[in-house]
């Protein structure tokens, strides 16, 4: 399945122009080539497949819980556009909480839409969520749409998946290290699934939550012969 074709909605909130969703998709192909393959769009293809999945289950248990999809896809497109770790890809005059809003609208989204995909993307970030809650928690009431891209982004960065793109990450930083990997399996991706926000998030995340942890004692138990 490609992502063009990805799930619809009928809760539609915004005006959508025509051929928005393959539009951005090429933009956001070509953006991202510099990206190393911890975030590339191989990473944004998995995530829009996850919102997908996630969209799903939630609709059957919780019929009465409206998404608009589009606006779920068009986040998850684009919510690794403008990433801090990524500044340096930045166009010029653009900074990471702008280049989503003023692409979309050269793309031909009105700036409503363009706002809220910005507001999305704004907030799917985990360490932004540690750091500030009660703005996530304000954000998910303006756009539900969120908790789907958020649980989805975070599926792909635990579990085997997660393991392999943390340390492929960490190929790329200059002073980084195995211990150093650890240390962020410990603090980042161990606590990831006390954050899912839908229930079909939660339920994914266990397993893959208990893949780090088992990596994580894999490690342990290793370095001690050696230590």
């Amino acid at each position: 399945m490609t992502s063009s074709s990805s799930i619809q909605s009928a809760h539609e909130r915004f005006q959508y122009p025509p051929h928005i969703f393959e539009k951005v998709e090429a933009w956001v192909k070509d953006y991202m080539l510099p990206y190393d393959p911890s975030h590339n769009y191989t990473h944004i293809q998995r995530v829009l497949k996850l919102c997908d999945h996630i969209y799903e289950n939630e609709q059957a248990s919780k019929p009465s819980v409206h998404y608009d999809m589009t606006l779920v896809k068009l986040a998850a497109l684009m919510h690794d556009v403008g990433d801090g770790k990524y500044a340096k890809y930045l166009p010029p005059k653009e900074t990471t909480s702008t280049i989503c809003k003023n692409t979309l609208t050269k793309l031909g989204a009105s700036m409503e839409l363009a706002k809220a995909v910005q507001d999305i993307v704004i907030h799917v970030s985990f360490s932004n969520e540690v750091t500030h809650p009660e703005t996530v928690v304000a954000a998910l009431e303006r756009h539900p749409e969120l908790a789907i891209v958020q649980d989805a982004d975070r599926l792909d960065g635990i579990g085997g998946i997660g393991i392999m793109r943390c340390c492929m990450f960490g190929a790329t930083q200059p002073d980084d290290s195995l211990e150093e990997r650890v240390k962020w399996f410990r603090k980042r991706l161990l606590p990831v699934g006390k954050f899912m926000k839908t229930e079909t998030g939660k339920a994914m995340s266990i397993g893959r939550v208990q893949k780090i942890a088992d990596m994580i004692m894999s490690w342990e138990e290793e370095i001690a012969l050696i230590s």
